[in-house]
């Protein structure tokens, strides 16, 4: 079982990226897919919490930014492009960037904690606005669950396109 594993993953997979099929998948899946995959609040909250680590604590911020290197570039050199699944773990860094500035901002206090607390309650609307079809999920970059488009569709292993129900996003 473990060889037919092993030989799977190491076979390409085709990818449907930005509009076009590559069938040895594409480079730019994998940030591509986490930034319209990542909810618009998340994502501002990381970069303003990786901008703080920079200042207040650059060893942090360059061990996080280490293991998203790691983690992204394991991503990118395999051959199988089948959904955010394979890179979940940058999320934990990007929710402890985000942590950092949400804490920032809420000692800040005044318009910083309004701006804090609509994030928070923003992200929660745009992840329950996609229930109960989470998996789904696309941010409004993306034109959301509504508009989503067809750009990151994933062709399955007959390498015929996807009907609308066998999308894997």
């Amino acid at each position: 079982m473990l060889a037919f594993r092993s030989r799977q993953m190491s076979e390409p997979s085709p990818a449907w990226f930005f509009g076009a099929a590559y069938p040895q998948g594409h480079p730019l899946y994998y940030p591509g897919l986490l930034l319209v995959k990542t909810s618009l609040p998340l994502l501002a909250l990381a970069l303003y919490g990786a901008r703080r680590l920079a200042k207040e604590r650059p060893a942090a911020l360059k061990t996080a930014a280490s293991a998203l290197i790691v983690l992204l570039g394991a991503a990118l050199l395999g051959k199988r492009q089948m959904g955010v699944r394979h890179v979940l773990l940058v999320y934990p860094l990007l929710c402890l960037a985000a942590g950092t500035a949400a804490m920032a901002l809420w000692k800040r206090g005044g318009r910083a904690r309004l701006a804090a607390a609509g994030l928070f309650l923003w992200h929660g609307a745009s992840s329950l606005n996609a229930y109960p079809h989470s998996l789904a999920y696309m941010n409004e970059l993306a034109g959301g669950l509504q508009k989503r488009s067809a750009c990151w569709e994933i062709r399955i292993s007959t390498g015929a396109r996807p009907s609308p129900i066998s999308r894997i996003f």
